[in-house]
């Protein structure tokens, strides 16, 4: 059972290596019109491993922000005003699917298109089906089971998807 977290630990770090080197350009400006190539834009990223999969995606060209609390379980969060206004002033928002972050599409609808982008990290990966167990249901029931980023591959997907998005803006 070690060896296996070893082994995911240093594909998640090589993944994380080779997206980095491939994640940025100079010289041109993002969607939201900066108007420095040096500015850095202000992401803000869901729960600890889309953190971590954005700051070695991002590198120095973003500040990255991490919005629930290490202390906290994700699924149980509920942003706070001081976090929708976080939300809002932020360039880009990063969240794995509306499976595990289930407020995301209110806040989203209710943003308008006016704020952010919004990178669902979980694109183009499909979810299993979630919780079948009767017992277990009540704890943290999905319809489909949101933790792709459990899986080096997936993980690397999501990695390619936070990229992508990081490329677009740019």
């Amino acid at each position: 059972m070690k060896k296996k977290y070893v082994t995911t630990a240093v594909v998640a770090v090589a993944c994380f290596s080779l997206m980095v080197g491939c994640s940025t350009k100079s010289g041109s400006s993002n969607e939201t019109n900066k108007s420095s190539t040096d500015e850095k834009i202000h992401v803000t990223t869901t729960f600890y491993p889309m953190y971590e999969f954005t700051k070695q995606v991002a590198g120095d060209k973003a500040d990255v922000e991490l919005l629930i609390p290490s202390t906290v379980e994700p699924h149980d969060w509920e942003p706070s005003p001081k976090d929708m206004k976080n939300i809002q002033q932020s360039d880009v928002v990063v969240y794995n699917s509306p499976y595990m972050e289930t407020w995301e599409p209110s806040i989203e609808k209710s943003i308008n298109g006016e704020g952010p982008t919004f990178v669902k990290a979980s694109t183009g990966i499909e979810l299993i089906n979630g919780i079948e167990d009767e017992e277990e249901k009540g704890k943290q029931a999905h319809a489909y089971d949101p933790h792709v980023w459990l899986s080096p591959v997936l993980a690397q997907k999501e990695i390619e998807n936070i990229a992508e998005a990081f490329e677009k803006a740019d």
